[in-house]
This record gives C-alpha cells, sequence and structure tokens, in this order.
C-alpha cells in the first residue's frame, strides 16, 4: 500500500485494501484513511467523500488511537520521544497491533532521517507518507479538535451506524498506555524471577544465559513516560481547546460538496469578524477598552502553544 501511496496510485491501494481489512495494523488502517483522503480532497474522486474518509479515518484511531496524536502534533512528540531508533530499527514482528511501541514505529520512523538529513525510504512509508501529502496533518488535527469539542465523528449515527469517532475513543490512550505499564511490569517482574531461579540452579548455562541477557525488552514504561510529557505540553499549551482549522480543503472549480461548502462558509464568517474587529480597533479614540481585552485573549490562546504554529506546517 505504501508503494502504491509513493506512485500516486490511490484506486491501487485501495484495492489492495479490500483484500486487508482484517488487519488491524496501523500500518494498513492508516494507510488506507491516508488514501481515502488523497481521493476525497486531492484527486477529488467519485464516491470519495469526506465522511467516507472520516470513518476510514475513525476505524484506524480505533486501531491505534497514539498515532492519531503523532500525526496531528508531530513537531511536538518529535520533541518530547527519545530513543526512536531503537523501536524503528527493530522490525514490525514484535509489535502488538494498537500498541505504544507500534504507534513510535509507525509515527517516528522519519525522525533520525531528518536529523540525519537522509529521508530515503523512510518517506515513503508511515508518517513520511503523510508528511508528504498536502493537507493530510492538517485534517487529521482538525477532526480530533471537532470531536473532542463537540463530539461529532464523522459516521452516519442517525441510521444506526457506530462508525462516527467519539470523544471517547480519542480519550481512551490514557487507559490503554497504563494497561500497557502494567502488562510490562508484570512481564518483566516474571522473567527477573525466572532468571534468578535459573541462576541459582543449573549454573552450566551460563554461555547461554549470556546471549539472552543481551537481548533486552523495550522499555514500554520509558516511551509512556515521554508520551504523556508531549500530552501535557500539548494541554498546558491549551491545543485542544483551539478551534478546528478547514485551510487544508482543496475546493475544486467548479465547487464542492455540501460539507466543504459550509465549512468554507465558517472560514469565510470568522475572516469577515476578525476584520469587523480591526476596524474597531482603529476608533480606538472612542472605544471604552473591551475590544482590546478581547483581542489580547486570542492572542494569548496563540502564544500560549508550544508547537502549534509549527505543528500546522
Amino acid at each position: 500500500m505504501n508503494m502504491y501511496l509513493s506512485t500516486n496510485r490511490p484506486s491501487s491501494a485501495r484495492k489492495l485494501w479490500t483484500t486487508l481489512q482484517n488487519d488491524g495494523s496501523a500500518w494498513i488502517r492508516y494507510a488506507a484513511a491516508l488514501i481515502e483522503y488523497v481521493s476525497w480532497n486531492l484527486l477529488h474522486e467519485e464516491g470519495s467523500t469526506r465522511e467516507s474518509a472520516e470513518k476510514m479515518l475513525a476505524q484506524a484511531i480505533r486501531g491505534n488511537v497514539y498515532v492519531a496524536y503523532l500525526l496531528a502534533w508531530p513537531h511536538t512528540f518529535e520533541r518530547a520521544m527519545e530513543y526512536t531508533s531503537e523501536v524503528v530499527e527493530g522490525g514490525m514482528c514484535d509489535k502488538k497491533s494498537g500498541s505504544m511501541l507500534e504507534a513510535i514505529e509507525y509515527g517516528c520512523c522519519c525522525y533520525e532521517q531528518e536529523d540525519n538529513g537522509d529521508g530515503g525510504e523512510e518517506e515513503d512509508r508511515g508518517m513520511g507518507m503523510w508528511m508528504g501529502t498536502d493537507g493530510s496533518l492538517d485534517w487529521v488535527r482538525s477532526v480530533v479538535l471537532r470531536v473532542l469539542n463537540t463530539n461529532e465523528g464523522g459516521g452516519d449515527l442517525e441510521e444506526g451506524r457506530e462508525d462516527g469517532l467519539t470523544r471517547a475513543d480519542l480519550l481512551s490512550w490514557e487507559t490503554k498506555l497504563n494497561k500497557e505499564e502494567e502488562e510490562y511490569e508484570k512481564e518483566r517482574a516474571e522473567k527477573e524471577q525466572l532468571r534468578q531461579e535459573r541462576d541459582a540452579g543449573d549454573e552450566s548455562d551460563d554461555g547461554n544465559r549470556g546471549e539472552e541477557e543481551e537481548e533486552e525488552d523495550l522499555d514500554v514504561v520509558m516511551y509512556a513516560g515521554m508520551f504523556r510529557t508531549a500530552m501535557d505540553w500539548l494541554q498546558d499549551a491549551g491545543e485542544f481547546l483551539k478551534e478546528p482549522s478547514y485551510d487544508y480543503i482543496n475546493v475544486e472549480e467548479d465547487g464542492a460538496e455540501d460539507g466543504m461548502q459550509d465549512e468554507d462558509g465558517d472560514r469565510e464568517d470568522v475572516k469577515e469578524d476578525n476584520d469587523k474587529n480591526n476596524e474597531d480597533d482603529s476608533n480606538s479614540n472612542v472605544a471604552d477598552g473591551d475590544s482590546d481585552d478581547s483581542d489580547g485573549g486570542d492572542g494569548g490562546a496563540a502564544s500560549s502553544s508550544d508547537g502549534g504554529s509549527s505543528d500546522s506546517e
């Protein structure tokens, strides 16, 4: 699927997706969401809509919620996540679907290449594919913000189809992360107990034991702590309270579907309001100061973000 996406062949990628729908990995599900986004917003293919794209994104987020935040605020997580190369270079065979390690492998696969100035094949998979697709990261962030603040997903819930994203889906990351940490600590304790029993028993296994001890498990607790740090930064900066932006929408010359028209109308209303506020500010000699207070509040929200402006790039 990554190959088809990198060569701009979404139709072929979609056909492959139909044979992999039961695969729960982030690599498959998020690739399917990206395919639908490209088909809807960039290529304007018949049958692809904003609703169909958000449905695919909802399925991907339910499969691995951590990836959604990595995509929505990539620069913040890049600052917080360290030692990601150890996860990426370890391969996919030992990463559970929906796990933090799977999310790091998918969402951080191009961190090391960016630092070294060498993109290579990492640009054609995982986060690299999203970063190379116009507006895709902004789209994910806008969907996440809209659902967090309004609980309005993209599914057709009126007809009983529970395929829309919900606030509970997005907030499930903390419960899932706590469970992963508990399981990791339990497994580590069991392995330590077995090692101690073996050490106290047959000393003839020293050679084999040495080889086994060289292969250490990835520290899930350490990576979980880094993820929480990034989430705290975003929370403190007020990122989760911001209004979603729809600047990513690529409108066709001959018009757009109703949903896109509504969103463009919202953008125009905001622009008109801002223009009106600017006119009011220019008459400050007769104003009573209320407009200054309003402008200061808006500026504070924007300036408090540690990576809001850079994340939307």
